[in-house]
């Protein structure tokens, strides 16, 4: 069970995980008719189909972000956190896909790209426009 310390972090994280996954996928149907106007529209209706498979595949991804959040947050200022949580967001983004892409042989090369960046590009937007609580920063975070 999470204890009160940890709320934080743990709403903060899911909210910039969940702005990912959520719009992700969307942001990669709009890239390949946009790409493609003649694009038969059925094949991209399995839309809730991909956020399931982002949000399984995604899960560790979550967690290690979680837990750097956890350990920086009382550490370090805030734009140095924010500062390294993209970084270290966009690259568990890019090895969440290559994980994905090994898993289920999808050649990043045709069409999943988009959806591996706009990810990684959401996931960073997400760190900085979603304000990091206040007691995350000011107490240290039980162990």
């Amino acid at each position: 069970m999470l204890k009160k310390a940890q709320l934080p972090v743990t709403v903060y994280t899911i909210k910039v995980w969940m702005a990912a996954v959520l719009i992700a996928p969307a942001v990669y149907v709009v890239a390949t008719v946009y790409a493609d106007p003649r694009h038969d529209l059925l094949g991209l209706l399995g839309y809730q189909g991909s956020v399931f498979v982002e949000l399984a595949f995604s899960g560790p991804a979550w967690l290690a972000l979680y837990l750097v959040t956890r350990i920086l947050a009382p550490r370090v200022g805030i734009i140095l956190l924010k500062s390294i949580l993209t970084v270290i967001g966009i690259g568990l983004t890019i090895l969440t896909f290559i994980w994905f892409d090994w898993f289920w042989d999808l050649k990043l090369k045709n069409g999943m790209s988009q959806w591996m960046w706009g990810n990684a590009a959401l996931i960073a937007a997400a760190i900085w426009v979603f304000k990091l609580p206040r007691a995350v920063t000011q107490k240290k975070c039980e162990r």
